[in-house]
Protein backbone atom coordinates (compact mmCIF):
# COMPACT_ATOMS: atom_id res chain seq x y z
CA UNK A 1 0.00 0.00 0.00
CA UNK A 2 1.65 3.34 -0.74
CA UNK A 3 1.05 6.22 1.24
CA UNK A 4 2.78 8.85 -0.99
CA UNK A 5 4.25 10.18 2.01
CA UNK A 6 7.91 10.42 1.38
CA UNK A 7 8.94 9.75 4.98
CA UNK A 8 6.56 6.47 5.37
CA UNK A 9 6.02 5.70 1.44
CA UNK A 10 4.80 2.07 1.98
CA UNK A 11 2.36 0.24 4.36
CA UNK A 12 1.01 -3.51 5.12
CA UNK A 13 -2.05 -2.05 6.48
CA UNK A 14 -4.29 1.02 7.15
CA UNK A 15 -7.01 1.18 9.57
CA UNK A 16 -10.33 2.92 8.72
CA UNK A 17 -12.56 4.65 10.93
CA UNK A 18 -15.05 6.59 10.13
CA UNK A 19 -13.76 7.85 6.88
CA UNK A 20 -10.70 8.79 8.69
CA UNK A 21 -7.25 6.28 8.69
CA UNK A 22 -6.89 5.70 12.67
CA UNK A 23 -3.23 4.12 12.37
CA UNK A 24 -0.84 2.48 10.07
CA UNK A 25 1.28 -0.33 9.75
CA UNK A 26 1.29 -3.03 12.55
CA UNK A 27 -0.59 -0.54 14.84
CA UNK A 28 -3.52 -1.28 12.24
CA UNK A 29 -3.57 -4.90 12.98
CA UNK A 30 -3.67 -4.95 16.66
CA UNK A 31 -6.79 -3.69 19.25
CA UNK A 32 -10.38 -4.54 18.72
CA UNK A 33 -11.69 -6.43 16.15
CA UNK A 34 -12.54 -5.50 12.29
CA UNK A 35 -13.80 -6.22 9.28
CA UNK A 36 -10.72 -6.95 7.36
CA UNK A 37 -10.07 -6.83 3.51
CA UNK A 38 -7.14 -7.83 1.56
CA UNK A 39 -5.94 -6.77 -1.62
CA UNK A 40 -5.24 -9.32 -3.80
CA UNK A 41 -1.68 -10.08 -5.36
CA UNK A 42 -0.85 -7.06 -8.41
CA UNK A 43 -3.33 -4.62 -6.57
CA UNK A 44 -1.73 -1.45 -5.20
CA UNK A 45 -3.61 1.06 -2.49
CA UNK A 46 -2.86 4.20 -2.42
CA UNK A 47 -5.07 7.68 -1.75
CA UNK A 48 -7.81 8.10 -4.41
CA UNK A 49 -7.10 10.77 -7.05
CA UNK A 50 -9.01 14.52 -7.11
CA UNK A 51 -9.22 16.28 -10.46
CA UNK A 52 -8.42 19.89 -9.68
CA UNK A 53 -9.41 21.34 -12.62
CA UNK A 54 -12.61 20.84 -14.93
CA UNK A 55 -16.04 22.21 -15.78
CA UNK A 56 -18.54 19.88 -14.92
CA UNK A 57 -21.97 21.24 -16.39
CA UNK A 58 -19.57 21.55 -20.12
CA UNK A 59 -18.82 18.11 -19.60
CA UNK A 60 -22.39 17.23 -19.01
CA UNK A 61 -23.24 19.08 -21.41
CA UNK A 62 -20.66 17.50 -24.26
CA UNK A 63 -22.68 14.34 -23.35
CA UNK A 64 -26.04 15.64 -24.62
CA UNK A 65 -24.09 17.06 -28.11
CA UNK A 66 -22.26 15.76 -31.03
CA UNK A 67 -19.25 14.26 -30.41
CA UNK A 68 -16.31 15.72 -32.94
CA UNK A 69 -13.15 14.83 -31.01
CA UNK A 70 -12.19 12.24 -33.19
CA UNK A 71 -13.30 14.04 -36.51
CA UNK A 72 -10.13 14.38 -38.77
CA UNK A 73 -11.70 16.66 -41.47
CA UNK A 74 -14.13 19.70 -41.32
CA UNK A 75 -16.11 17.26 -44.23
CA UNK A 76 -16.30 14.82 -40.92
CA UNK A 77 -17.39 17.56 -38.66
CA UNK A 78 -20.02 18.26 -41.51
CA UNK A 79 -21.31 14.51 -42.06
CA UNK A 80 -21.62 14.19 -37.85
CA UNK A 81 -23.54 17.40 -37.06
CA UNK A 82 -25.61 16.78 -41.09
CA UNK A 83 -26.71 12.97 -39.20
CA UNK A 84 -27.77 14.65 -36.30
CA UNK A 85 -30.05 16.98 -37.86
CA UNK A 86 -31.85 13.95 -39.63
CA UNK A 87 -33.19 13.01 -36.12
CA UNK A 88 -34.05 15.82 -34.43
CA UNK A 89 -37.30 18.48 -34.77
CA UNK A 90 -36.86 21.51 -37.27
CA UNK A 91 -36.74 24.17 -34.66
CA UNK A 92 -34.54 22.10 -32.33
CA UNK A 93 -31.31 23.68 -31.44
CA UNK A 94 -27.66 21.07 -32.73
CA UNK A 95 -25.27 21.02 -30.51
CA UNK A 96 -21.49 19.70 -31.10
CA UNK A 97 -18.55 19.66 -29.48
CA UNK A 98 -14.76 18.99 -29.39
CA UNK A 99 -13.12 19.71 -32.67
CA UNK A 100 -10.01 21.51 -33.04
CA UNK A 101 -8.84 23.14 -36.41
CA UNK A 102 -5.25 22.25 -35.76
CA UNK A 103 -5.97 18.47 -35.72
CA UNK A 104 -8.33 19.00 -38.80
CA UNK A 105 -6.66 18.12 -42.18
CA UNK A 106 -7.84 21.55 -43.74
CA UNK A 107 -6.36 23.57 -40.80
CA UNK A 108 -9.49 25.70 -40.48
CA UNK A 109 -12.60 26.21 -38.57
CA UNK A 110 -15.92 25.23 -40.18
CA UNK A 111 -18.10 27.92 -41.53
CA UNK A 112 -21.38 29.45 -40.38
CA UNK A 113 -22.31 28.31 -44.23
CA UNK A 114 -21.06 25.13 -44.36
CA UNK A 115 -23.14 24.84 -40.72
CA UNK A 116 -25.97 26.04 -42.49
CA UNK A 117 -26.11 23.55 -45.71
CA UNK A 118 -25.40 20.55 -42.84
CA UNK A 119 -28.04 21.36 -40.76
CA UNK A 120 -30.85 22.54 -43.36
CA UNK A 121 -30.82 25.65 -42.02
CA UNK A 122 -31.26 24.86 -37.96
CA UNK A 123 -29.57 26.60 -35.40
CA UNK A 124 -26.39 24.87 -34.57
CA UNK A 125 -23.52 25.88 -32.24
CA UNK A 126 -20.09 23.62 -32.75
CA UNK A 127 -17.99 24.30 -29.17
CA UNK A 128 -13.81 24.22 -29.65
CA UNK A 129 -12.56 21.49 -27.95
CA UNK A 130 -10.88 24.28 -25.76
CA UNK A 131 -14.18 25.89 -24.91
CA UNK A 132 -12.98 29.39 -25.94
CA UNK A 133 -14.43 29.32 -29.40
CA UNK A 134 -17.63 28.54 -30.95
CA UNK A 135 -19.12 28.65 -34.62
CA UNK A 136 -22.69 29.33 -35.11
CA UNK A 137 -24.55 28.26 -37.92
CA UNK A 138 -26.58 31.63 -39.48
CA UNK A 139 -29.71 30.97 -37.50
CA UNK A 140 -28.29 30.42 -34.17
CA UNK A 141 -26.32 33.54 -34.74
CA UNK A 142 -29.25 35.67 -35.23
CA UNK A 143 -30.94 33.87 -32.69
CA UNK A 144 -28.35 35.54 -29.64
CA UNK A 145 -27.74 38.87 -31.74
CA UNK A 146 -24.32 38.59 -33.49
CA UNK A 147 -25.87 38.24 -37.13
CA UNK A 148 -22.64 40.26 -38.26
CA UNK A 149 -19.84 37.60 -36.88
CA UNK A 150 -18.40 37.01 -40.20
CA UNK A 151 -17.87 33.33 -40.93
CA UNK A 152 -19.43 32.30 -37.81
CA UNK A 153 -16.66 31.95 -35.02
CA UNK A 154 -16.84 33.54 -31.97
CA UNK A 155 -13.72 33.33 -29.83
CA UNK A 156 -14.25 34.24 -26.15
CA UNK A 157 -17.90 35.71 -26.46
CA UNK A 158 -19.26 33.81 -23.29
CA UNK A 159 -21.39 37.13 -22.89
CA UNK A 160 -23.10 36.07 -26.79
CA UNK A 161 -22.79 32.61 -25.79
CA UNK A 162 -24.98 32.53 -22.84
CA UNK A 163 -27.74 33.49 -24.84
CA UNK A 164 -27.56 29.90 -26.71
CA UNK A 165 -31.34 28.22 -24.85
CA UNK A 166 -30.04 25.91 -22.20
CA UNK A 167 -30.56 22.55 -22.17
CA UNK A 168 -33.42 20.61 -21.03
CA UNK A 169 -32.58 19.75 -17.42
CA UNK A 170 -33.15 16.24 -17.51
CA UNK A 171 -30.74 15.57 -20.14
CA UNK A 172 -28.12 18.00 -18.40
CA UNK A 173 -28.68 15.81 -15.18
CA UNK A 174 -28.28 12.37 -17.01
CA UNK A 175 -25.10 13.71 -18.79
CA UNK A 176 -23.71 14.58 -15.51
CA UNK A 177 -24.35 11.16 -13.75
CA UNK A 178 -22.41 10.03 -16.91
CA UNK A 179 -19.38 12.20 -16.02
CA UNK A 180 -19.72 11.53 -12.27
CA UNK A 181 -19.55 7.38 -13.16
CA UNK A 182 -16.29 7.76 -15.41
CA UNK A 183 -14.60 10.11 -12.35
CA UNK A 184 -15.50 7.23 -9.75
CA UNK A 185 -14.59 4.49 -12.56
CA UNK A 186 -11.27 6.16 -12.52
CA UNK A 187 -10.33 6.90 -8.94
CA UNK A 188 -11.87 10.03 -8.61
CA UNK A 189 -13.42 11.36 -5.56
CA UNK A 190 -13.11 14.88 -5.51
CA UNK A 191 -12.97 18.29 -7.98
CA UNK A 192 -12.94 21.35 -8.88
CA UNK A 193 -14.89 23.10 -10.83
CA UNK A 194 -13.45 26.15 -12.45
CA UNK A 195 -15.64 27.29 -14.85
CA UNK A 196 -15.30 31.33 -14.79
CA UNK A 197 -18.99 31.76 -15.22
CA UNK A 198 -19.69 30.41 -12.21
CA UNK A 199 -22.05 32.58 -9.56
CA UNK A 200 -23.94 31.54 -6.78
CA UNK A 201 -27.12 30.03 -8.56
CA UNK A 202 -24.43 28.06 -10.74
CA UNK A 203 -23.38 26.43 -7.55
CA UNK A 204 -26.75 25.95 -6.11
CA UNK A 205 -27.59 24.17 -9.34
CA UNK A 206 -24.74 22.05 -8.95
CA UNK A 207 -25.92 21.00 -5.79
CA UNK A 208 -29.06 19.98 -6.78
CA UNK A 209 -27.75 17.88 -9.21
CA UNK A 210 -25.25 16.24 -6.89
CA UNK A 211 -28.45 15.77 -4.24
CA UNK A 212 -30.42 14.20 -6.73
CA UNK A 213 -28.16 11.97 -8.09
CA UNK A 214 -26.55 10.69 -4.73
CA UNK A 215 -23.42 11.43 -5.88
CA UNK A 216 -20.86 10.23 -3.97
CA UNK A 217 -18.23 12.52 -5.17
CA UNK A 218 -16.54 15.81 -3.28
CA UNK A 219 -17.22 19.50 -5.29
CA UNK A 220 -15.14 22.57 -4.67
CA UNK A 221 -16.64 25.45 -7.19
CA UNK A 222 -14.43 28.77 -7.79
CA UNK A 223 -16.90 31.63 -8.40
CA UNK A 224 -16.16 34.32 -11.42
CA UNK A 225 -14.41 37.38 -9.70
CA UNK A 226 -17.12 39.75 -11.16
CA UNK A 227 -19.91 37.15 -9.56
CA UNK A 228 -19.01 37.03 -6.14
CA UNK A 229 -21.98 38.72 -4.42
CA UNK A 230 -22.18 37.71 -0.81
CA UNK A 231 -20.68 34.38 -1.33
CA UNK A 232 -17.50 34.16 0.67
CA UNK A 233 -14.36 32.03 0.62
CA UNK A 234 -14.75 28.10 1.61
CA UNK A 235 -18.28 28.44 2.83
CA UNK A 236 -20.59 26.24 1.47
CA UNK A 237 -23.67 26.39 -0.83
CA UNK A 238 -25.21 22.92 -0.08
CA UNK A 239 -22.77 20.24 -0.82
CA UNK A 240 -20.28 22.47 -2.60
CA UNK A 241 -17.47 24.31 -1.57
CA UNK A 242 -16.54 27.51 -2.31
CA UNK A 243 -13.48 27.91 -4.08
CA UNK A 244 -11.38 30.73 -5.33
CA UNK A 245 -11.95 33.93 -7.78
CA UNK A 246 -12.00 32.59 -11.10
CA UNK A 247 -10.15 35.08 -13.87
CA UNK A 248 -10.19 34.95 -17.48
CA UNK A 249 -7.56 37.59 -19.15
CA UNK A 250 -8.71 37.10 -23.07
CA UNK A 251 -7.20 38.00 -26.15
CA UNK A 252 -7.27 41.19 -26.19
CA UNK A 253 -5.12 41.88 -22.99
CA UNK A 254 -8.23 42.32 -20.64
CA UNK A 255 -10.20 39.88 -18.65
CA UNK A 256 -13.69 38.94 -19.05
CA UNK A 257 -16.58 40.43 -17.23
CA UNK A 258 -19.86 39.89 -16.91
CA UNK A 259 -20.83 42.96 -18.45
CA UNK A 260 -18.83 42.04 -21.71
CA UNK A 261 -16.28 45.12 -21.42
CA UNK A 262 -13.49 43.58 -19.94
CA UNK A 263 -10.97 45.35 -17.04
CA UNK A 264 -7.16 45.01 -16.40
CA UNK A 265 -5.96 42.18 -14.27
CA UNK A 266 -5.12 44.26 -11.73
CA UNK A 267 -8.49 45.83 -10.91
CA UNK A 268 -10.14 41.91 -11.34
CA UNK A 269 -7.74 40.67 -8.83
CA UNK A 270 -8.17 43.65 -6.53
CA UNK A 271 -11.96 43.09 -6.82
CA UNK A 272 -11.53 39.80 -5.55
CA UNK A 273 -9.51 40.88 -2.94
CA UNK A 274 -11.77 43.21 -1.51
CA UNK A 275 -14.32 40.44 -0.92
CA UNK A 276 -11.71 38.08 0.51
CA UNK A 277 -10.67 35.95 -2.22
CA UNK A 278 -7.59 33.98 -3.44
CA UNK A 279 -7.77 33.84 -7.21
CA UNK A 280 -7.08 31.47 -9.63
CA UNK A 281 -6.15 33.23 -13.09
CA UNK A 282 -6.11 31.39 -16.28
CA UNK A 283 -2.87 31.49 -18.08
CA UNK A 284 -2.01 29.61 -21.15
CA UNK A 285 0.81 32.36 -22.45
CA UNK A 286 4.24 33.69 -21.41
CA UNK A 287 2.89 37.21 -22.01
CA UNK A 288 0.00 36.57 -19.79
CA UNK A 289 2.07 34.78 -17.08
CA UNK A 290 4.31 37.88 -16.97
CA UNK A 291 0.92 39.92 -15.63
CA UNK A 292 0.22 37.87 -13.16
CA UNK A 293 3.15 37.73 -11.74
CA UNK A 294 3.61 41.30 -11.34
CA UNK A 295 -0.01 41.45 -9.98
CA UNK A 296 0.36 38.83 -7.26
CA UNK A 297 3.60 40.09 -6.41
CA UNK A 298 1.83 43.43 -4.89
CA UNK A 299 -1.75 41.93 -4.59
CA UNK A 300 -0.93 38.93 -2.15
CA UNK A 301 -4.37 36.36 -1.24
CA UNK A 302 -5.83 36.42 2.28
CA UNK A 303 -3.70 35.14 5.21
CA UNK A 304 -3.54 31.24 5.11
CA UNK A 305 -4.61 31.03 1.45
CA UNK A 306 -2.50 30.35 -1.79
CA UNK A 307 -3.48 32.06 -5.09
CA UNK A 308 -3.81 29.43 -8.23
CA UNK A 309 -2.18 29.39 -11.65
CA UNK A 310 -4.64 27.47 -13.97
CA UNK A 311 -2.97 25.49 -16.82
CA UNK A 312 1.07 27.32 -17.13
CA UNK A 313 1.36 26.11 -20.56
CA UNK A 314 4.67 28.05 -21.29
CA UNK A 315 6.60 29.31 -19.05
CA UNK A 316 10.12 30.61 -19.19
CA UNK A 317 12.78 29.55 -16.28
CA UNK A 318 12.90 32.90 -14.80
CA UNK A 319 9.55 33.29 -14.22
CA UNK A 320 9.45 29.88 -12.89
CA UNK A 321 12.17 31.32 -9.82
CA UNK A 322 9.94 34.49 -9.61
CA UNK A 323 6.40 32.03 -9.35
CA UNK A 324 8.57 29.74 -6.91
CA UNK A 325 8.37 33.14 -4.43
CA UNK A 326 4.88 33.32 -4.54
CA UNK A 327 2.20 31.81 -2.60
CA UNK A 328 1.14 29.87 -5.48
CA UNK A 329 -0.73 26.58 -6.72
CA UNK A 330 -0.15 25.62 -10.33
CA UNK A 331 -2.90 23.51 -11.67
CA UNK A 332 -1.47 21.40 -15.00
CA UNK A 333 -3.20 19.21 -17.38
CA UNK A 334 -0.61 16.84 -18.37
CA UNK A 335 -2.74 15.18 -20.61
CA UNK A 336 -2.66 17.76 -23.13
CA UNK A 337 0.79 16.27 -24.06
CA UNK A 338 -0.64 13.21 -25.61
CA UNK A 339 -4.03 14.22 -26.52
CA UNK A 340 -2.35 17.66 -28.41
CA UNK A 341 0.81 16.35 -28.76
CA UNK A 342 0.71 16.64 -33.15
CA UNK A 343 -0.31 20.22 -32.82
CA UNK A 344 2.23 21.19 -30.15
CA UNK A 345 4.96 19.99 -32.00
CA UNK A 346 3.24 21.90 -35.37
CA UNK A 347 2.70 25.11 -33.49
CA UNK A 348 5.26 25.55 -31.36
CA UNK A 349 9.13 26.23 -32.34
CA UNK A 350 11.42 23.52 -30.46
CA UNK A 351 13.02 26.22 -27.68
CA UNK A 352 9.23 26.90 -27.23
CA UNK A 353 8.52 23.35 -26.72
CA UNK A 354 11.06 23.25 -24.49
CA UNK A 355 9.26 25.67 -21.72
CA UNK A 356 5.98 23.63 -22.19
CA UNK A 357 3.79 22.07 -19.46
CA UNK A 358 7.37 22.84 -16.63
CA UNK A 359 6.13 20.05 -14.27
CA UNK A 360 9.33 18.74 -13.20
CA UNK A 361 10.90 22.70 -12.95
CA UNK A 362 8.06 23.42 -10.89
CA UNK A 363 8.56 20.65 -8.46
CA UNK A 364 12.21 21.57 -8.20
CA UNK A 365 11.87 24.72 -7.17
CA UNK A 366 9.06 23.66 -4.32
CA UNK A 367 5.97 24.93 -6.11
CA UNK A 368 2.62 22.71 -5.13
CA UNK A 369 1.42 21.42 -8.47
CA UNK A 370 -1.54 19.31 -9.08
CA UNK A 371 -2.85 17.55 -11.89
CA UNK A 372 -6.16 17.68 -13.81
CA UNK A 373 -7.95 16.85 -16.89
CA UNK A 374 -10.04 20.00 -17.97
CA UNK A 375 -12.74 18.13 -18.50
CA UNK A 376 -14.46 18.13 -21.24
CA UNK A 377 -10.96 19.35 -23.16
CA UNK A 378 -9.67 16.02 -22.45
CA UNK A 379 -11.20 13.00 -20.40
CA UNK A 380 -11.24 12.88 -16.75
CA UNK A 381 -8.57 9.87 -16.08
CA UNK A 382 -5.81 10.52 -13.70
CA UNK A 383 -3.87 7.53 -14.93
CA UNK A 384 -3.54 8.79 -18.56
CA UNK A 385 -2.29 12.08 -16.95
CA UNK A 386 0.17 10.29 -14.77
CA UNK A 387 1.67 8.42 -17.82
CA UNK A 388 1.50 11.48 -19.80
CA UNK A 389 3.79 13.33 -16.99
CA UNK A 390 6.01 10.10 -16.65
CA UNK A 391 6.48 9.42 -20.56
CA UNK A 392 6.48 12.35 -22.05
CA UNK A 393 9.00 12.94 -25.11
CA UNK A 394 7.88 17.03 -25.72
CA UNK A 395 10.21 18.21 -23.75
CA UNK A 396 11.13 15.02 -21.86
CA UNK A 397 13.94 16.78 -19.46
CA UNK A 398 10.21 17.90 -17.60
CA UNK A 399 9.02 13.91 -16.69
CA UNK A 400 9.10 13.25 -13.04
CA UNK A 401 8.85 9.76 -11.43
CA UNK A 402 5.58 7.81 -10.48
CA UNK A 403 5.57 8.11 -6.97
CA UNK A 404 6.05 12.51 -8.07
CA UNK A 405 3.29 12.16 -10.28
CA UNK A 406 0.85 10.52 -8.35
CA UNK A 407 1.42 13.00 -5.62
CA UNK A 408 0.18 15.76 -7.88
CA UNK A 409 -2.78 13.23 -8.44
CA UNK A 410 -4.06 13.41 -4.90
CA UNK A 411 -5.34 15.25 -2.36
CA UNK A 412 -2.48 14.31 0.30
CA UNK A 413 -0.68 11.45 1.81
CA UNK A 414 -2.29 8.42 3.52
CA UNK A 415 -1.28 9.60 7.02
CA UNK A 416 -3.28 9.20 10.53
CA UNK A 417 -6.06 11.21 11.13
CA UNK A 418 -6.16 11.92 6.86
CA UNK A 419 -8.74 11.12 4.59
CA UNK A 420 -9.39 7.10 3.97
CA UNK A 421 -10.64 6.94 0.79
CA UNK A 422 -8.43 4.90 -1.26
CA UNK A 423 -7.69 3.98 -4.96
CA UNK A 424 -6.95 0.28 -5.67
CA UNK A 425 -4.59 0.05 -8.94
CA UNK A 426 -4.22 -3.27 -10.65
CA UNK A 427 -0.53 -3.14 -11.55
CA UNK A 428 -0.28 -6.15 -13.44
CA UNK A 429 -1.89 -5.08 -16.36
CA UNK A 430 -0.45 -2.97 -19.24
CA UNK A 431 -1.80 0.03 -19.00
CA UNK A 432 -2.19 0.09 -15.48
CA UNK A 433 -5.94 0.80 -14.51
CA UNK A 434 -8.02 1.48 -11.70
CA UNK A 435 -9.68 -2.01 -10.19
CA UNK A 436 -11.82 -0.08 -7.90
CA UNK A 437 -12.75 2.37 -5.10
CA UNK A 438 -12.71 1.80 -1.30
CA UNK A 439 -14.17 4.73 -0.05
CA UNK A 440 -17.87 5.39 2.37
CA UNK A 441 -20.41 2.87 0.01
CA UNK A 442 -18.09 0.11 -0.09
CA UNK A 443 -16.48 0.29 3.44
CA UNK A 444 -20.25 0.38 4.35
CA UNK A 445 -20.72 -2.58 2.51
CA UNK A 446 -17.81 -4.31 3.75
CA UNK A 447 -18.14 -3.36 7.74
CA UNK A 448 -21.47 -0.89 8.57
CA UNK A 449 -20.03 1.37 10.84
CA UNK A 450 -17.34 -0.23 12.42
CA UNK A 451 -13.69 -0.20 11.92
CA UNK A 452 -12.24 -2.15 8.60
CA UNK A 453 -8.35 -3.04 8.19
CA UNK A 454 -7.14 -2.88 4.69
CA UNK A 455 -3.94 -4.87 3.99
CA UNK A 456 -1.70 -5.80 1.39
CA UNK A 457 -1.56 -9.53 0.40
CA UNK A 458 1.46 -11.50 0.97
CA UNK A 459 3.55 -12.64 -1.34
CA UNK A 460 2.31 -15.66 -3.27
CA UNK A 461 -1.40 -15.51 -1.32
CA UNK A 462 -4.32 -15.77 -3.08
CA UNK A 463 -6.70 -13.24 -1.23
CA UNK A 464 -10.04 -11.85 -1.92
CA UNK A 465 -9.95 -8.79 -3.47
CA UNK A 466 -11.71 -5.52 -3.13
CA UNK A 467 -13.52 -5.56 -6.36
Amino acid sequence: MSTLDPHLPEVDAVRIENGRVVSLGERALAGSACRQIRLSPGELALPAFADAHLHLRSAAAARCSVDCSEESSVAGVLAAIAARAETVPGEAWIRASGYDEALLEERRHPTRSELDSAAAGRPVVLHHATGHAAVLSTRALRAIGAEDAGEGLLVDRHDLLERVPRLDQGRLRRGLAEVVRELRASGVVSVTDATHLNDERALRALDDWLESLGAEIEVGAMIGWDRIGSLRFGDSVGRVRVGEAKIMPLTNGLCAARDGAGVELGEAVAAARAAGFPVAIHVVEIEVLEQALGVLRHKPPPAGTRDRIEHCSLALPEQLDRLSELPVEVAMQPSFLSYRGAKYREQLRELERSWLCPVSSLLERGVHVRFSSDAPVVPPRPLEWVRAATRRDLAPEEAVGFDAALRCSCPGPLEVGGDARLAVLDVRSEPVRVASLLDGPALAAEAGRGPVVASAAAEGEACRSVR
